[in-house]
């Protein structure tokens, strides 16, 4: 069975809205970690969304899967490798500097600006902490 690492940084993470998904495909918690991305709230929506290109940094946690449980997560995640101009999100693998003071390769979903229009830049790129204090909007998921 092959070992796939894959950093969430917003309703999959532990205690989060979607973290069910995560239990559902088996997925196991290995650290806590940060990406070199910008992490910026969804308008009109309940989730962020990263974009890799941009100077910042996002919190977030490294699980691990397997294909199943991956597949499982494109699907959530709303990304086609075939179609990617209109996934809702893309999928790169990317080093992550784990708080175990570990580099882990893993998969991580980028937003698709042109599906949403981005909101707030989190400048903490603390989603947790960010939706303490900022009430999300509950929107429709346009993905399904």
């Amino acid at each position: 069975m092959e070992i796939i690492k894959v950093f969430v940084y917003g309703t999959l993470m532990r205690g989060g809205e979607n973290y069910d998904k995560m239990i559902d495909i088996g997925a196991n918690f290995i650290t806590t970690g940060r990406i070199d991305a910008s992490l910026y709230e969804v308008k009109k929506q309940n989730f962020p969304g990263v974009l890799l290109k941009e100077t910042g940094s996002t919190i977030g946690e490294i699980f691990t899967t397997d294909k199943e449980g991956l597949q499982v997560l494109d699907e959530e995640e709303g990304y086609n490798k075939d179609d990617l101009e209109n996934s809702c999100y893309t999928r790169s693998k990317i080093n992550v500097k784990g708080d175990d003071g570990k580099f882990h390769e893993c998969c991580v979903y980028e937003i698709n600006p042109s599906k949403f229009t981005l909101g707030t830049l989190i400048v903490s790129g603390d989603w947790k902490e960010y939706t303490k204090t900022n009430p999300v909007q509950k929107g429709i998921w346009p993905c399904s």
